[in-house]
Order: structure tokens, then sequence, then C-alpha cells
């Protein structure tokens, strides 16, 4: 393995440090929003309901293009 070694000042530091501190501020409200999320819109889609649901968009839409007379692929 390479040791890399990375040179900045006192203000790229600063940055550095802010930018970190805010991240971790967003990774600890986390759970606390997708609790949230949970609570007002339900449990996210299992992966066999997005199969469905894009299903259903397609067929939608190959309705919707042939009723305008679109070429339906």
């Amino acid at each position: 393995m390479k040791t890399l070694a990375l040179v900045v000042d006192e203000r790229e530091l600063s940055t550095i440090e802010a930018a970190l501190l805010l991240l971790q501020e967003q990774i600890s409200a986390l759970p606390e929003d997708l609790s949230e999320m949970m609570s007002e819109h339900g449990a996210p889609l299992s992966e066999a309901e997005v199969g469905k649901l894009v299903r259903r968009i397609v067929v939608s839409q190959r309705r919707a293009d042939s009723s305008l007379g679109a070429d339906v692929p």
C-alpha cells in the first residue's frame, strides 16, 4: 500500500474540518429524517412493487401514444 501526504494551509484545513462537521450533522439526522418520512408516507416500495409500477407506467404511456396516433415500439 502506498502512503500519500497532502499539504494544506490552515484555511484549507478549516474548510475541510467544517465540511466534515456538516457531513456528520447530516449523517446524524438521517435516522430521524427517515423515521419521519416513513411515518408520513409509509415504508418504501419493494423491488417487486417498483417493477409493477414501472410496467404500469410503460403500458399507460403506450396506450396514450397509440391514442395520439404515435408509433409504438
